[in-house]
């Protein structure tokens, strides 16, 4: 119980950054690669890899 409880809470921390909630909404929609994702985000391609 403890265990599925961090990693609940892990999870959750994961999705409050706001970039990293913009990525799960993109490839939730179409398929995107790292580069892709970082034209629409207009952020450096390691930036995004660092955020996948």
């Amino acid at each position: 119980m403890i265990h599925v409880m961090s990693s609940v809470v892990t999870f959750s921390r994961a999705l409050a950054d706001a970039t990293r909630w913009r990525i799960v909404r993109l490839v939730m929609a179409d398929a995107l690669c790292v580069c892709e994702l970082a034209d629409i985000l207009k952020m450096p391609q390691s930036s995004v890899s660092s955020h996948v």
